[in-house]
């Protein structure tokens, strides 16, 4: 867990997850630049303001995922999701309404996006220019979790991408 502010010293370090594991960030408001890079593991907040500066992007060097806790969180337009490798990055949201992506996801990765109850909480991406090339799965075979999508691109072959649905009965 980290619970104190992190923010630049003399120039701006990023933050930078590698390993098993879940890292917590709790603190109030973060001011760190540098972005944030995930090589595996799984960083959790409940707030975009925790993510450090706004234009902080988010990029995934290998498989790992983001967590919402607790209440509706809305990744802000100017992170920048990037999906780098072929990773699959994870999303696992609260089981509340209103979480979205509002940043561009690019790259040559995939989303799957999980919610942390039963009750089929949805997930919006609502950039308008979404281009990553991997696949998306929404869910689990036991939980219904929902999808509202702004744009999807496949720009290096258009029609070709996989989507794949979980629970599909349900409350969800």
């Amino acid at each position: 867990n980290i619970a104190s502010v992190i923010q630049n010293n003399t120039s701006a370090g990023g933050l930078v997850l590698s390993g098993p594991g879940t890292l917590n960030i709790t603190t109030s408001t973060n001011t760190f630049g540098g972005g944030i890079t995930i090589n595996s593991g799984i960083l959790s907040f409940d707030s975009d303001a925790r993510l450090g500066d706004a234009s902080n992007g988010i990029t995934f060097n290998g498989n790992g995922g983001l967590t919402t806790v607790t209440s509706a969180v809305t990744i802000g337009s100017g992170r920048t999701i990037t999906l780098n490798n072929g990773a699959r990055a994870t999303v696992a949201i609260s089981n509340v309404a209103g979480n979205a992506i509002a940043g561009q996801i690019t790259g040559t990765g995939g989303l799957t996006g999980t919610a942390g109850g039963s009750t089929g909480t949805t997930l919006a991406l609502t950039a308008t220019n979404n281009n990553f090339t991997g696949p998306i799965q929404i869910g689990t075979s036991t939980q219904a979790t929902g999808l509202t999508v702004s744009s999807l691109v496949d720009a290096a072959a258009p029609g070709t991408g996989d989507i794949s649905l979980g629970s599909t009965s349900g409350s969800g």
